[in-house]
This record gives structure tokens, C-alpha cells and sequence, in this order.
């Protein structure tokens, strides 16, 4: 009878730690139920694989312009979805307006990286959207000859798959809003 209550005592302690055994090596199952072969070997505590997400991101294509309602949009954007920024530049640069896009986003606090695409732009953006898969979305402007080549020739020619959507704003940084009162 005793050896009977330290087996089902031994099972019940089992069925306590079903939880946990997902987590745990056979030999540390064993050990708990209480069949461990010996207690001077040590075991190593089993390792917990914990998946990483991949960082949000947002991609803004431009050649140093879009400081106006472009990089407004990928402001706010980025601190609603807590995403961090790859400036996509191509073509000739004006560093001046590459530097203050750079620096609104640091002020912003929004993480940002800066990528030269190389002459072939097409498959330098082509790459970027392979690589990416946590892309939500590239921001253009209109104007951006890039941009819209992208919007008219290469994606409704399916020349260039875009996973991600390709948003358009155009790029106004003498308007500002008027406060109206009622």
C-alpha cells in the first residue's frame, strides 16, 4: 500500500508539472516523475527558443526631396506603428535636403537608416522588396521620376511584384494648415 500513495504521489506531482513539460528535456520529465537514473549527472536547463519579430519598417524613395507632406506621413506613421525608416535614395542627391530629411527624423526619435540605390534602380528596389518582408509600405512622391516609373510602367507590367503598397503623396511644403474656428 505504500509503495502504492508514492506512485500515485509521483503521478500526481507529473500531472502538476504538465505545464511546464513542454518546455523540459525527457530526462528532466524523468527526473520530476522521479525515475532519474542518477542524480550526480547534471543536466544542462533546456534552452528556450524565443522568435524575435522582425522590426517594422518604412521605406521613403527619394533623391533628397519629400521634407514637406512625404516625410510628415512617414512621421507619424512610424510612431503609430512604432517602425523605423530606410530612406531609399537615388539619382543626384542634394545632400543639404538629404541632411535635413535625416535630421527631422532624429528629432522625430524615429530610427532611420539611408540606402544608395546603385544605377539600375529598378533592381536595387526590386531587391530591397525581396529582402524586406517586414516592409509595410514605400512611401513616393508623384513627381519622383523613379517613382513614377514604378506607378505606370513597371508594376502594371508586373516587371516589378509589389507585396507592399506603393503610396503616393505629393510633396506641398509651402501649405500649412489654417486653424479653423467655428
Amino acid at each position: 500500500m505504500k509503495r502504492l500513495s508514492k506512485d500515485i504521489k509521483r503521478m500526481l506531482a507529473a500531472l502538476g508539472h504538465q505545464h511546464a513539460g513542454d518546455y523540459l528535456s525527457p530526462r528532466q520529465k524523468a527526473g520530476i516523475v522521479g525515475y532519474a537514473e542518477s542524480e550526480s549527472v547534471a543536466t544542462a536547463p533546456a534552452s528556450k527558443v524565443i522568435p524575435v519579430p522582425a522590426a517594422r519598417r518604412v521605406a521613403l524613395l527619394t533623391d533628397g526631396r519629400g521634407e514637406g507632406a512625404p516625410l510628415d506621413y512617414v512621421i507619424e506613421t512610424c510612431s503609430r506603428q512604432g517602425a523605423s525608416v530606410d530612406l531609399l535614395v537615388h539619382g543626384v542627391v542634394d545632400t543639404g535636403h538629404l541632411d535635413s530629411l535625416e535630421k527631422r527624423l532624429a528629432n522625430a526619435g524615429i530610427s532611420y537608416r539611408s540606402s544608395m540605390l546603385d544605377l539600375d534602380a529598378v533592381a536595387g528596389i526590386s531587391d530591397y522588396l525581396k529582402k524586406h518582408s517586414s516592409l509595410l509600405f514605400l512611401v513616393a512622391m508623384p513627381h519622383d521620376p523613379l517613382a513614377r516609373r514604378l506607378a505606370e510602367e513597371l508594376v502594371p507590367a508586373r516587371e516589378v511584384r509589389m507585396p507592399v503598397p506603393l503610396v503616393m503623396i505629393e510633396d506641398q511644403p509651402g501649405r500649412q494648415r489654417v486653424p479653423r474656428s467655428a
